[in-house]
């Protein structure tokens, strides 16, 4: 089963455990509630009723089809908008992604008020060199229009083998120009950390999804960066949408060292408390960059860092996804995504719906010629390497503001979107070849 902490490529997240195993959860529910044999007796009703309808429906339907759409229409009753079943294809596609292998075309998207939208295309593949761009918005795959479709289904369609061809057709973010593109799919392997040195002893850790063992190769590049003499760190959360809530405290636990990290709650108020295992790293300056497309597991580290006053986030204001996703494989290798828990940052706070308010604001408005938000982090990061404590700049954060503020409007590519938390916007996506 896999812990889900994520907010846009295709599913979410990556290989983790559960924070509760979902089919505990349904026996620990069950004290005062339906017993075993109630559920037992649900089912025998939904089977006879599925062979009664494959007996007498004049229109032919197979047992799969049936199946599905009972899976499907459970699901809907929870009133959860990252609930979604997946076919034994897509889940087998899905848990590909999570591990970083991939075959398909090379972007990250995400869903803004029911229309796909690129995140970033990844450089070096199909689509980088077809010049799509970030902003653009996914119109049809194939010919079929994915507006208003689940994200993981329009994934689906976008994914697929080495060596076959999809027609994907766009709208230019900034001019609305419609063009279409045919793309051969192509496998790569999407790295989850890049790192660099740069100058005056700055060094960059550029960390994109989060993921099983996703914190070890960040631990490996800060240390090859230390040992290279850098005096301070860049941490780039940018375009991250998350990954596994296991790796999220990992990450964290990098950088704090005693303080709390995050706390989880689920059904029946069962509680869990991250921690620091007083290992980590609070000696070294640092900022952390974010943006809108921040979210969940990114909002979890970069939150913690906030909160015990570990790092400057510099940026735009994240995503706020506060909820924790479990992914279960079922029987005959389809699965189940639903909503078992919800987060809260040391200082209690919740980011659902409302992000994390930088403390430093940059708004890109993603036309620039140079990126505006690293070279003002790393303006910040001089600042705390010559002595300037994280406090200072949060003084200067909450302080009143004349102008009006970042959150009331933010301008990406050319778009302007207001202020949002769109009911629509799916786990991280990361396209067999989106991604």
């Amino acid at each position: 089963a896999i812990s889900l902490v994520s907010s846009g490529f295709a599913s979410g997240v990556l290989y983790s455990q559960n924070f509760l195993p979902l089919k505990e959860e349904i026996r620990a529910a069950l004290g005062d509630q339906p017993s075993v044999g109630a559920i037992s007796e649900s089912a025998k009703v939904i089977q006879e009723a599925m062979e009664l309808i494959i007996k007498n429906s004049l229109r032919e339907v197979s047992v799969q089809i049936l199946r599905e759409t009972a899976i499907e229409g459970m699901l809907e009753s929870l009133q959860d908008e990252h609930a979604v079943y997946y076919s034994p294809q897509d889940y087998q596609l899905i848990m590909e992604d999570y591990r970083g292998q991939t075959s398909g075309v090379g972007m990250f998207v995400t869903k803004e008020d029911d229309q796909l939208v690129v995140v970033a295309p990844i450089e070096g593949t199909p689509a980088y060199r077809a010049g799509i761009k970030s902003g653009d918005i996914i119109l049809a795959v194939d010919g079929q229009f994915v507006q208003g479709m689940d994200i993981d289904k329009a994934v689906a369609m976008i994914r697929g083998e080495k060596g076959t061809r999809v027609r994907i057709k766009l709208q230019r973010g900034e001019s609305g120009e419609i063009y279409e593109v045919e793309l051969v799919r192509e496998e790569f392997r999407v790295p989850s950390v890049v790192s660099k040195m740069m100058e005056d002893k700055i060094g960059y850790v550029g960390y994109r999804f989060f993921s099983v063992g996703g914190a070890a190769e960040v631990e490996k590049a800060l240390k090859e960066l230390k040992e290279e003499g850098a005096r301070g760190i860049i941490f780039d959360l940018r375009h991250n949408f998350g990954g596994p809530l296991t790796d999220a405290v990992e990450v964290s636990r990098l950088f704090v060292r005693e303080g709390n990290i995050v706390t989880v709650r689920g059904k029946e108020g069962t509680e869990e408390v991250y921690q620091g295992t007083g290992t980590g790293d609070e000696e070294t300056p640092m900022v952390v960059l974010i943006d809108r497309f921040t979210a969940s597991a990114s909002e979890v580290t970069a939150g913690a860092l906030q909160d015990n006053n570990r790092a400057v986030l510099v940026g735009e204001k994240t995503f706020g996804k506060g909820s924790v996703q479990v992914i279960e494989p079922l029987p005959d290798g389809s699965g189940i995504k639903l909503t078992n828990a919800l987060f809260y940052l040391p200082s209690g706070r919740s980011n659902e719906g409302v992000g994390l308010e930088p403390d430093v604001v940059i708004k890109s408005e993603g036309e620039e010629t140079e990126d505006i938000i690293q070279n003002k982090g790393m303006e910040v990061l001089k600042e705390l390497m010559g002595g300037k404590g994280v406090k200072d700049f949060k003084e200067i954060a909450h302080a009143p503001r004349r102008t009006r503020s970042h959150e009331n409007w933010v301008i990406f590519k050319g778009i302007a979107h207001a202020p949002r938390r769109t009911t629509s916007h799916e786990n991280w996506v990361i396209f067999k070849g989106a991604g």
